[in-house]
């Protein structure tokens, strides 16, 4: 059907099944997932989503950015039968699997860069973060993080250390991983980005950002700095290691 036919609405959404399934959910689901509104998906086809009374809706949301051929594709659908007559789970982690190799080669191919790569597959983008603050910590010996006032990395306990998007979301949890420093983001349309050895620096006419960078990162920074002997020019702000 053109899309212009859409969205084909049957009952006011949300409609009597989507408010019961909403309210059985509030009662045996933990309420600390993200909502944004009570759409109860049914099922879906290309771009179309159809929710539980029979409303249908163009699909903005894609599985969170997780379908990008769309609901049911027949050659997706395909895949998935044929490997659930063959092999529905098996622990790779701890033994070896084929498909697993296949998909890590793909992904190697399709990575920029004209070195050496391997793959860390994961279930989310915190775990990967997590695995990321491993990976840094283990490869450099070293064990501080600069991350930036506004971002979101997560929500597992080490990822939520470097978030600092909303405050609700660190709320309660505190103390966090340590080491981390978060700074305010900079203005940078005309910045001069310059790596120090342990971390890329981009200043600003902030000064509590200016600040902040004196007093802890390039504290930490020294050595590399003092090697380098970098000066970072940033909106005609100049800062160097002494």
């Amino acid at each position: 059907m053109p899309a212009d036919k859409y969205p084909k609405i049957v009952v006011t959404p949300p409609g009597p099944k989507a408010r019961a399934l909403v309210k059985e959910d509030e009662s045996v689901i933990s309420q600390s997932l993200v909502r944004f509104y009570p759409l109860a998906a049914e099922s879906g086809h290309g771009s179309i989503v159809k929710d539980v009374d029979g409303n249908e809706f163009i699909d903005f949301n894609s599985g969170l950015v997780c379908l990008a051929v769309g609901h049911s594709h027949p050659r997706v659908v395909s895949a998935i039968k044929e490997q659930a007559e063959k092999l529905i789970h098996y622990s790779w982690t701890d033994f070896y699997y084929e498909k697993v190799v296949k998909i890590s080669e793909e992904l190697v191919k399709i990575t920029p860069g004209n070195f050496a790569k391997k793959v860390f597959l994961s279930n989310s983008g915190t775990e990967a973060i997590e695995a990321a603050m491993k990976l840094a910590k283990w490869h450099t010996r070293k064990h501080a993080f600069l991350s930036f006032i506004g971002g979101f990395h997560g929500r597992t306990l080490g990822a939520l250390s470097l978030t600092a998007s909303k405050p609700y979301q660190r709320r309660h949890f505190f103390p966090m991983v340590p080491g981390d420093t978060h700074v305010p983001f900079a203005d940078c349309s005309s910045c001069l980005i310059r790596s120090v050895g342990c971390t890329v620096l981009i200043l600003s006419r902030n000064r509590s950002l200016t600040s902040i960078c004196r007093q802890r990162m390039l504290q930490r920074c020294s050595s590399s700095l003092s090697r380098a002997r970098e000066v970072m020019l940033c909106h005609r702000t100049i800062i160097s290691s002494g």
